[in-house]
């Protein structure tokens, strides 16, 4: 990306999440972070990566409900159709 922008092919780029704590677990979170608004996003993308993005969880049931809250009720339905 950065020599995509430095020749001038883009003029900006953006991130489309924040950077993932990957070394965290879910239990290690503290109770206060889920109330504030502003980690919310992080903290259901935590529960994505734990739940379902890591090559331990390939055999196991997709989790619905941590897909719903962080990419909404239209692509949760597309998962549960695929099951």
């Amino acid at each position: 990306i950065e020599l995509l922008l430095r020749d001038q092919v883009y003029d900006d780029c953006y991130p489309l999440h924040a950077p993932l704590l990957k070394n965290i677990e879910p239990h290690m979170i503290p109770s206060w972070i889920m109330t504030k608004g502003e980690h919310r996003n992080t903290f259901d993308r935590m529960k994505l990566w734990w739940h379902w993005s890591r090559i331990s969880n390939v055999f196991k049931d997709q989790p619905i409900n941590h897909i719903k809250d962080y990419f909404g009720e239209h692509v949760a339905l597309y998962f549960c159709w695929l099951r």
